[in-house]
């Protein structure tokens, strides 16, 4: 009973994870400046934007764990978009691998 009470929980926290990441992107979609997609985006923009959305460091990290299982070639691609060296790029993709709570061990 205990483990399928922790599972519960466990679901209901990731859950209410995926729904704040929902309320980042639907403010994030708000935002003018992401809509008129014309402009140049580097990394410092694509931060600041997300930073301006809401995002903090975790809810960044959770985007790009997200983003690499769901689709690698496109995360690599997106991250190639933003002027990033192959070494970042892996850098980066690495990070994406890595579970926020494996980070803290």
């Amino acid at each position: 009973m205990a483990l399928l009470e922790k599972r519960l929980i466990g679901l209901c926290q990731e859950v209410e994870r995926i729904r704040e990441q929902q309320r980042h992107l639907a403010h994030l979609l708000a935002v003018p400046d992401f809509r008129n997609a014309r402009q140049h985006w580097d990394k410092e923009t694509w931060v600041a934007l997300l930073r301006q959305a809401g995002f903090d460091e975790e809810a960044m990290h959770l985007w790009h764990i997200e983003f690499e299982r769901e689709n690698p070639k496109e995360h690599a691609r997106f991250l190639e978009s933003l002027g990033l060296s192959r070494a970042e790029i892996a850098r980066i993709r690495r990070w994406s691998r890595i579970k926020p709570e494996a980070q803290a061990r």
